[in-house]
């Protein structure tokens, strides 16, 4: 005597994806195709953020000073345009009030070196991946000037709260920055124009 296979159905909830199940239970072929996107996109993503940050310790060893520089040279100009009498010599921005030095680690070349892969691990066309490195250095380097900026400010006017502003407050706010950007980018230019 055969059996009737019985059919397997799957509880639909509107608006919730059933994660590439057919009717009778069973994973499509395009489940295996999605999988095999995501750990490409993780691989590019995790390879390139450790090729950045290898890079980025390897000019910590002081080839890095046309940066350091050209960053305290921004954040003089602004200075001086907001009224403070700032002098730079290289990477130092000084004035009466309050000195510091730019470093490699103030250039905002660390959330760059998470938000460049993970534009380039996102499956997107070459033209869209370089409207996102673009946006991505600008909006970066921009928020990095309000950063150093404001901790000049914070360290002439309010001392004690120097090394708050510095390490709590500004180094995550710039990360949350690369992760806002980066969402920004799959929303208004990847997925508006794919």
């Amino acid at each position: 005597m055969l059996r009737k296979k019985k059919k397997r159905r799957v509880l639909k909830v509107p608006g919730i994806p059933q994660a590439g199940l057919t009717s009778t239970g069973m994973r499509s072929k395009g489940t295996y195709f999605k999988r095999r996107q995501v750990w490409k996109a993780a691989t590019i993503f995790l390879g390139g953020t450790g090729i950045c940050l290898f890079i980025i310790s390897w000019l910590l060893g002081g080839t890095a000073d046309g940066l350091n520089s050209f960053t305290a040279a921004s954040t003089g100009a602004i200075l001086n345009v907001l009224g403070t009498r700032a002098m730079v010599n290289g990477s130092l921005i000084s004035s009466p009030d309050f000195s510091m030095r730019i470093i490699l680690e103030c250039t905002g070349l660390v959330p760059l070196a998470i938000l460049l892969p993970a534009i380039i691990a996102y499956p997107s066309t070459v033209k869209q991946k370089l409207i996102g490195v673009g946006i991505g250095i600008v909006g970066i380097y921009l928020a990095n000037l309000v950063r150093t900026v404001s901790l000049f400010y914070v360290g002439a006017y309010f001392p004690n709260f120097l090394d708050t502003a510095h390490f709590l407050v500004w180094q995550s706010l710039i990360m949350l920055l690369a992760i806002i950007l980066w969402l920004l980018w799959v929303q208004k230019v990847v997925r508006a124009k794919g």
